[in-house]
């Protein structure tokens, strides 16, 4: 039963330090006020613009000139018209500042200049998810990116609770439970799925939260 518990701590001592390797970082390079690396922005990609005095989050870039940045702001919408508006951003970004009429179906949901439909039902007007921004009121861009983790130092406490309560407290119950059952005459393998089972959960919880950092792209001079 000792050597069962002393694997146990082991293994919550692991997921304390792999929880603290995984923190979320923030990223930013220079120089910020470069408005070239707004243009670099991949369409479709996921962007949060502070513009206006204004901060509107889940943003999908579309394109930008040197005078202004075009966005889009699909999430009132139903599912099905969201995601086909940001399929367009990605592949057909043109389509949101083009002059001449285009047409995009995707199934049940049809855009137009005239407006969104999904069923031949009109949702919203083209104009309320995409916005253009003049770039002397554009205040930030940043994009999610992701990273990767450093490998685990020693710190003294995690950063994520649920994670390191299901490792924690499952490897604990787990081994407990199994002690109660068949003492120790339980086999070897037995204690040890007993004790990692809950530490891959745990691992599965913290890459689930924590696979992405936040990257300043633009803050105006």
């Amino acid at each position: 039963m000792k050597s069962a518990l002393s694997v146990t701590l082991v293994a919550s001592l692991l997921l304390t330090s792999l929880a603290a390797a995984a923190e979320p970082q923030n990223i930013s390079r220079s120089p910020l006020s470069n408005w070239s690396r707004v243009r670099s922005i991949v369409a479709g990609a996921r962007i949060n613009a502070v513009y206006v005095g204004r901060r509107q989050e889940r943003q999908h870039f579309i394109s930008a000139t040197d005078e202004a940045m075009t966005v889009l702001t699909p999430d009132r919408l139903p599912r099905a018209a969201r995601e086909t508006l940001i399929r367009i951003a990605e592949t057909q970004p043109g389509f949101f500042t083009a002059t001449k009429w285009a047409e995009f179906t995707d199934g049940l949901v049809h855009v137009t200049p005239d407006g969104i439909y999904v069923k031949r039902q009109r949702v919203a007007a083209l104009e309320d998810i995409v916005t253009t921004v003049e770039r002397g009121d554009v205040e930030e861009v940043s994009r999610e990116i992701r990273v990767r983790r450093p490998l685990p130092r020693a710190p003294m406490l995690g950063t994520d609770p649920i994670a390191e309560t299901t490792a924690i407290g499952g490897s604990v119950a787990g081994t407990m439970l199994l002690f109660g059952t068949c003492g120790e005459s339980c086999p070897t393998w037995a204690y040890l799925a007993a004790i990692i089972g809950p530490i891959v959960a745990g691992v599965a919880i913290l890459a689930k939260h924590h696979d992405r950092a936040t990257e300043i792209v633009y803050r105006a001079p």
